[in-house]
């Protein structure tokens, strides 16, 4: 569910050890209700199989690799626009740890809410002169 909330309206949650644990989760329950399906699939049909069986071509697809780099949270390093009408709202430079692979580096107007949540926008760097 929350993969879904990053992936579709730019919501995403800023507690790396609950991040940390829906991407792990995803990558560890899925194979197992894979093989608790196929144990059952001569008793009775069971939803979850193919469920799973979706999760895992989805992984598959992405890349298990891609899943645990996109676990870790994006970090504030500079707030570069504080919005005075808005007070939970702020013009960011965030940085992501990606690994072996360096960082990534985007700029946000960033909206939080209930401190485990935020919402993002990516913002052009000409858009803040």
């Amino acid at each position: 569910m929350v993969i879904f909330l990053e992936i579709g309206f730019g919501i995403e949650l800023r507690h790396q050890p609950l991040k940390s644990l829906v991407y792990f989760g995803l990558l560890g329950i899925a194979p197992t209700l894979f093989v608790i399906s196929l144990y059952n699939l001569n008793r009775k049909p069971f939803f979850g199989g193919v469920l799973s069986l979706l999760v895992l071509l989805g992984i598959g697809f992405q890349g298990p690799l891609n899943i645990v780099f996109a676990s870790s949270i994006w970090k504030t390093q500079k707030i570069l626009k504080k919005l005075p009408q808005f007070p939970n709202q702020q013009i960011e430079l965030q940085f992501q740890d990606v690994g072996a692979f360096g960082y990534n580096r985007r700029t946000v107007k960033a909206t939080y809410f209930a401190g485990v949540f935020m919402k993002v926008r990516e913002v052009k760097n000409e858009t803040l002169k």
